[in-house]
């Protein structure tokens, strides 16, 4: 594709509410080993009365049938993009020598711990997984107290990290530039939207896009 070409694409309604990060809801064999191992538990603590024990037995039932029953549809559940409209004051697009700009901004990189971190030190995930800021930046972050695990701002990368721990970095956003090419609608209805994407422009936030991704510009 070169420079100025454009590309034809169908964006569905849900692409603008539901854009982002998956979360599962696992409905696995494994499920009723754990229930057996959560009813024997409660069953053999002699501090629990046997209403007690009934009342949690009944709860762990729900909850293991209401993952059970989940269709293959449902499993997956989508987190809306633009459930926040606030977002949309971040920053502002300026546009300079053909180009669309976006000022920059600060901005919280969230994420959980994955298996392969475990017992690592920020500063080895920070300068392997997250490789697109330099680590002095991440430096500059904790004395500002930007860096935070489980919501609590850290004094050192060296923190190590364990399971499900919440990472979260704030750190000042600058984002790459994109055509200023003017986005055709062609078709705009209840279902979808047809639109000729210019080149240059991701369809949705990635690496270094954000504000200048296609979902953006069109929902702004």
């Amino acid at each position: 594709m070169y420079v100025g070409s454009l590309q034809r694409i169908l964006i569905t309604r849900k692409d603008f509410g539901f854009v982002g990060n998956f979360a599962m809801l696992r409905s696995s064999a494994s499920d009723k080993d754990e229930k057996r191992k959560l009813e024997c538990d409660v069953i053999i603590d002699p501090k629990r009365t046997k209403l007690e024990v009934e009342k949690v037995e009944k709860k762990l039932n729900h909850s293991f049938r209401s993952k059970q029953k989940l269709p293959i549809h449902m499993r997956y559940a989508k987190q809306p993009l633009f459930q926040n409209k606030d977002i949309f004051k971040e920053t502002e697009y300026y546009f300079e020598n053909g180009f669309r700009k976006v000022h920059p901004y600060y901005f919280d990189f969230n994420t959980f711990c994955k298996g392969r971190w475990l017992g690592k030190t920020l500063r080895e995930v920070y300068t392997t997984e997250f490789s697109l800021y330099p680590i002095e930046h991440y430096e500059r972050a904790v004395l500002e107290g930007g860096v935070k695990v489980n919501l609590k701002p850290v004094v050192s990368l060296d923190v190590k990290l364990r399971d499900n721990d919440m990472i979260s970095a704030r750190l000042h956003r600058h984002e790459a530039p994109v055509l200023d090419t003017k986005v055709e609608i062609i078709e705009d209805n209840s279902k979808y939207v047809v639109v000729n994407k210019p080149s240059s422009i991701p369809i949705h936030p990635c690496g270094r896009f954000r504000n200048n991704s296609l979902v953006y510009i069109l929902a702004k």
